[in-house]
């Protein structure tokens, strides 16, 4: 500032000379008689050793260049901020899936791009991923995907075991198999992906299909032991229960049909879930009344009884269970008073289960938010947070950590900084997430001046912004002075509400605010407006 006072020039003099001598604008083109040649030049300027020539004035006839009046090097446009991947400074990428995206398929091609990126950066340069979400949805993924398999080499045994004959088991398999098919080919059409929600809805949806061809099946088994022939049996067998399995089929369909069309966040997370549902029933109805019937017609025979065989276990089973429906009957009240029973123990087990949104998941991730008094300095908050650092990366649990501090991205103030820490997987540590956020909270409050709010890391989440805490309350107002108000008073009711932990909100108050008068008639006299002053502010302290 002496020097371009020496020299009778402003920081306003500096700033409109790079701006001017720097520049990226349209410089036309050249239309010739068979070509056109766009125009280009040396307009734009990327070392700092061609700023420091600049020339920004002159001054008795010699020129003032930029390196004569300020230091010019290459560095951050932003001084003020700085990131950690674990006591190692770094930079920190988050990498978001376009809407509609699979991002299994994208964090694949991401993951197959990272060694080539890795070539292409100096040997001291290591890229490293801190947390890959789809690492719990694989497992998850693949946790439906066995429990699909169990369910359906479970029924089938059962159906082995009940209706003991191996054609009858054969055909209900086949139904089954047809029916899966068919609705992932109704998934496919109608957009759907193999999600937690499409497979769940396909494991319910298997003992439904099931019972579809079972009731079928053993009709037409029945018209068999009757004398009929095969094709005669198979088509009254499934006459005779045809309208059966479809009320049975649609009154089950109700049961989705308000998921179709419920709103809000929990509409749009379990409308593939309803309507995968939905459409593996109605296919298993039209294939339990076509499929069944033609194999039954073609492979299913009338089964031979030998009297002088003994019972086996299916008939002992249908013996005990005659005798206890025979006992049952002979006592209604007793019953019915059972049945009263388990009703009220329902309204009662309803009314004392603990009731949330979505369960916390344990993602062997957490996140963090640090907050230190809002008139605080870059250096010191640097220093609190490595502090905290150390304390995290000290815990057992912690696999991988990063942190960042400074006004960026979420980051709207020095005083608020990020933690994003990846765990070991469970199999490896004695704590789930919860309880590591826990056994952490004592030693980070050690830590003066700055607060570490930590919480979970979720796969579906809800906030409408960075958040501190597993919930989030929002509150708006024109008034400011009303919402600084009311913002008070609502945090200090939670905070005394034994339920809530880790209370607190974005109101920063408490900063230093140095406050400047302008002489209007002052500056006007040295023909200087109100802009002016605030853009030489700016110049020399922005």
């Amino acid at each position: 500032p002496e020097k371009l006072a020496a020299l009778g020039l402003t920081l306003a003099d500096i700033r409109l000379a790079v701006q001017q001598t720097s520049l990226n604008l349209a410089k036309g083109a050249l239309y010739g008689k068979d070509s056109i040649s766009t125009l280009s030049s040396n307009d734009q300027l990327f070392k700092p050793q061609d700023y420091a020539q600049l020339i920004v004035s002159y001054k008795n006839g010699a020129p003032v260049q930029l390196k004569d009046v300020a230091r010019v090097v290459a560095g951050s446009e932003n001084a003020y901020v700085k990131a950690w991947s674990g006591d190692q400074q770094g930079v920190n990428i988050a990498i978001f899936r376009q809407p509609g995206a699979n991002i299994v398929e994208t964090v694949d091609r991401i993951q197959r791009e990272l060694p080539r990126l890795q070539e292409m950066l100096p040997a001291t340069v290591d890229v490293s991923v801190l947390n890959d979400r789809t690492r719990t949805i694989r497992a998850s993924l693949h946790e439906v995907e066995m429990t699909l398999l169990i369910a359906v080499l479970l029924v089938v045994a059962v159906m082995a075991l009940f209706l003991r004959q191996l054609s009858a088991t054969l055909i209900v398999s086949a139904v089954l198999g047809v029916s899966l098919i068919a609705s992932f080919a109704m998934m496919y059409l109608f957009g759907f992906s193999l999600n937690n929600l499409t497979l769940v809805a396909i494991v319910v949806a298997v003992g439904f299909v099931v019972d579809d061809a079972i009731v079928v099946v053993e009709n037409i088994h029945r018209h068999l032991e009757a004398g009929q022939g095969m094709r005669e049996a198979a088509i009254k067998g499934s006459g005779e229960i045809g309208f059966t399995v479809v009320s049975i089929s649609f009154s089950l369909v109700a049961a989705f049909i308000p998921l179709l069309f419920m709103g809000g966040v929990v509409g749009r997370l379990f409308k593939e879930f309803a309507l995968t549902a939905t459409a593996t029933i109605l296919i298993s109805v039209v294939v339990s009344l076509t499929l069944a019937p033609t194999l039954a017609a073609l492979f299913m025979r009338a089964p031979t009884h030998n009297p002088h065989q003994k019972p086996g276990f299916g008939e002992r089973l249908l013996a005990s269970y005659e005798r206890g429906l025979r006992k049952a009957l002979a006592h209604q009240r007793l019953m019915l008073g059972v049945f009263g029973l388990t009703l009220v123990l329902a309204v009662v087990g309803y009314v004392l289960i603990p009731k949330g949104f979505f369960p916390v998941q344990d993602t062997a991730f957490a996140l963090g938010t640090t907050e230190a008094a809002a008139d605080i300095s870059y250096p010191d908050m640097v220093e609190k947070h490595l502090q905290l650092a150390k304390i995290v990366g000290a815990d057992p649990a912690v696999l991988a950590f990063s942190h960042s501090v400074g006004v960026s991205g979420s980051n709207q103030t020095i005083a608020n900084g990020r933690f994003w820490i990846s765990l070991k997987p469970q199999s490896e540590r004695d704590v789930l997430v919860s309880e590591f956020i826990d056994r952490l909270r004592p030693k980070l409050a050690k830590v003066p001046g700055i607060v570490l709010y930590l919480r979970a890391g979720q796969d579906i989440n809800l906030s409408s912004g960075p958040s501190r805490s597993q919930y989030q309350y929002v509150l708006k107002s024109n008034d400011g002075a009303l919402l600084n108000t009311w913002t008070q008073r609502l945090t200090e009711k939670l905070r005394s509400n034994p339920a809530f932990r880790d209370m607190s909100n974005d109101l920063q108050l408490g900063g230093s605010v140095t406050h400047i008068d302008i002489d209007r008639s002052a500056a006007a006299r040295f023909g200087l407006t109100t802009a002016d002053v605030d853009q030489a502010l700016y110049d020399a302290f922005g």
